[in-house]
């Protein structure tokens, strides 16, 4: 793999947006900044506008030595903000990716209030960094994102069952909380 699939992969996996036709310069550049790195040098040619300045030769040979300026409390709080922030976003990219993970399941519905007239399911996720939403088919096997297979593991319904003290029917009803779909997975293919 080239340098630059490399580059985009890795970014991808961050959750950074960019355009497809970035300039490797400026994905690097991307990636080094969310990291916290310093910017990477490129030895780019010079623009064929730009004129050779002879005053620039003779500053090269003159060149003094500049001290580093001592980091301000202010700037030492910028730099680890930053760096908070971009391990939040690779949590968050990284929890995003095991969320989007898909396999193949077929969801039945164990509702018979509806089961004669419902075909489909809506399953949503969201929170504050990405959501989700689809309507899935009932009875057949579909590809789905983890978590809103974990979604309707979740979801409940109320159910009337027969009350039954010392093994013997009241004749009463109890409400009882249960698993309005169940979930069947498919032989997953190899990774």
């Amino acid at each position: 793999m080239s340098n630059r699939e490399e580059m985009i992969a890795e970014a991808t996996d961050f959750g950074l947006e960019f355009k497809g036709n970035i300039s490797n310069v400026a994905l690097a550049t991307l990636l080094a900044d969310f990291k916290g790195e310093p910017e990477p040098e490129f030895d780019l040619p010079p623009s064929p506008a730009a004129k050779a300045d002879p005053e620039d030769e003779v500053e090269d040979e003159e060149e003094e030595e500049v001290e580093s300026p001592v980091q301000t409390r202010k700037e030492a709080r910028a730099i680890a903000a930053h760096a908070e922030y971009s391990r939040k976003r690779m949590k968050i990219a990284a929890s995003k990716k095991e969320a989007f993970k898909t396999s193949i399941v077929t969801i039945t519905s164990k509702d018979n209030r509806e089961n004669e007239v419902t075909t489909t399911a809506f399953l949503s996720v969201e929170n504050q960094h990405f959501s989700i939403a689809k309507s899935v088919p009932l009875d057949i096997p579909v590809q789905l994102e983890k978590c809103l297979i974990e979604n309707a593991r979740q979801c409940k319904i109320p159910m009337h069952k027969d009350e039954i003290v010392e093994g013997k029917r009241t004749g009463n009803k109890v409400t009882v909380m249960v698993n309005k779909y169940v979930i069947s997975y498919s032989q997953q293919p190899a990774e």
